[in-house]
């Protein structure tokens, strides 16, 4: 099964089947997070599509993962 990640620095998606830990082919980022567009979503979105969902979502990991850290405080 298709998996896609998103590195939440430089807001590239990358798809992976089978490795448990993905790095960022353009900036380096490991472990990038999954999101939860499947492949199939993924596949039927134009190009335009895939780079508004790309930058909706690496603001939202990266939102959360500032309160994250303000919590560890």
């Amino acid at each position: 099964m298709m998996k896609l990640y998103i590195c939440p620095d430089c807001q590239e998606l990358r798809l992976a089947s089978r490795r448990a830990e993905v790095a960022c082919p353009r900036c380096g980022k490991q472990k990038l997070p999954l999101t939860r567009l499947t492949f199939l979503e993924y596949s039927e979105m134009s190009d335009e599509k895939r780079q508004e969902y790309a930058r909706i979502q690496a603001k939202k990991i990266k939102k959360k993962g500032v309160r994250e850290e303000a919590e560890d405080d």
